[in-house]
C-alpha cells in the first residue's frame, strides 16, 4: 500500500474545519458521493476505528480505517485495508485533494 502525507493549507477557520473533518457521522451527508456508509466500530478520544463504505476513484468498496485526531489541526487516516493500494499514488493523492476542496466548500457554505 503506497504510503504517504497529504497536507492542505485552506482559507477557513481551522477549528471549524477540523470540527467537520472528524464528525464522522455526517460524512454521509457531507460527502454522499464519496461516503456511503459509516460505521464506528471502536472510539476514544484521539483514535476511531470505522468502517466505511466508500466510492474511491470509481470503485465502490468497504473498508476499514483508523483515524487518529491530534488537536488542533491534524487528522491522520490510515486504511487497514490494502483495497487502494493498487492505484497509483499520484491518482490516490488527486483523489484526496478533491475530497478536502469539497470539505472546505462545505464549511466555507455552513459558517452561521
Amino acid at each position: 500500500m503506497p504510503k504517504f502525507e497529504f497536507t492542505k493549507i485552506v482559507n477557513v477557520d481551522r477549528d471549524l474545519i477540523f470540527r467537520i473533518s472528524t464528525e464522522y457521522e455526517n460524512f454521509t451527508k457531507i460527502l454522499p458521493d464519496y461516503f456511503k456508509k459509516m460505521k464506528v466500530i471502536e472510539a476514544n478520544e484521539t483514535n476511531v476505528k470505522i468502517y466505511e463504505t466508500i466510492n474511491f476513484l470509481g470503485r465502490t468498496a468497504t473498508v476499514l480505517t483508523e483515524h487518529v485526531i491530534v488537536k488542533p489541526n491534524r487528522h491522520i487516516v490510515t486504511m487497514l485495508d490494502k483495497l487502494l493500494g493498487y492505484f497509483a499514488k499520484g491518482k490516490i493523492k488527486a483523489q484526496m485533494n478533491k475530497v478536502m476542496n469539497e470539505f472546505v466548500d462545505y464549511a466555507n457554505n455552513n459558517t452561521n
